[in-house]
């Protein structure tokens, strides 16, 4: 069954996509019982990208946000400092963001490594600013760093991806539930309408609300 699931790293020479996803219903159930040599099908990328702007940037993830900010944080030229937010001890990918960031910190809800608390408690802690701050994670992660943007007049805090996130975050337990019913074909079509409506009016866009607007378009079209 089709799932949405973010692209964690690139590699281009031999052309592999690396993907990092939590077991958390029936298809990525389903897929976690994969082997290597199996084959399956696959639909992207979708979506879009994030603009690579800012000579110092914040890339700030939490939980099941975090895997997509590895490559972005690779891609991004100047200064990079990246906030991870963790449940405990288990970092996942904290090594690999040691190697492509400047620098890492690390939050945690029970406080065993880093910060004890929020994303925004070890922002706030580092007294850390920036160009441009490029989030994903869970909807009150992502108000708390738009606020945190907002004190520090960090221009828009990548809205348009914060919003994207959020929404497509809510949207998934309710597209995966439609595409099992209806099967892929007839919730796949309307999704690639969607996105290229989506895609189109972001040109189009002249104001604020209309780019937040079309990120919600958008979610709805790349996580179906």
């Amino acid at each position: 069954l089709p799932r949405p699931i973010s692209i964690c790293e690139i590699d281009k020479e031999p052309g592999t996509l690396r993907v990092v996803y939590r077991v958390a219903g029936k298809g990525t159930e389903e897929f976690s019982r994969l082997k290597t040599g199996d084959c399956v099908e696959i639909l992207g990328p979708l979506g879009n990208g994030f603009p690579l702007e800012g000579e110092n940037a914040l890339v700030v993830g939490g939980g099941i946000g975090i895997p997509p900010m590895l490559e972005l944080t690779k891609q991004l030229d100047g200064t990079v400092t990246a906030v991870m937010g963790y449940r405990n001890d288990d970092l996942f990918l904290a090594d690999d963001f040691i190697d492509a960031a400047n620098e890492l910190i690390v939050a945690t809800d029970d406080g065993s490594v880093g910060v004890r608390g929020t994303v925004v408690d070890a922002m706030t802690e580092n007294d850390l600013n920036a160009d441009v701050i490029y989030a994903c994670g869970p909807r009150p992660m992502l108000k708390a760093v738009i606020q945190y943007a907002e004190e520090r007049n960090i221009p828009n805090a990548s809205l348009y991806f914060t919003v994207n996130a959020l929404v497509l975050m809510a949207a998934r337990p309710f597209i995966g539930k439609v595409t099992d019913k209806y099967g892929f074909v007839k919730t796949t079509i309307p999704a690639i309408i969607v996105t290229s409506l989506s895609l189109f009016l972001i040109g189009q866009s002249t104001k604020l609300w209309h780019l937040v607007a079309v990120g919600v378009i958008n979610s709805f079209g790349y996580g179906a």
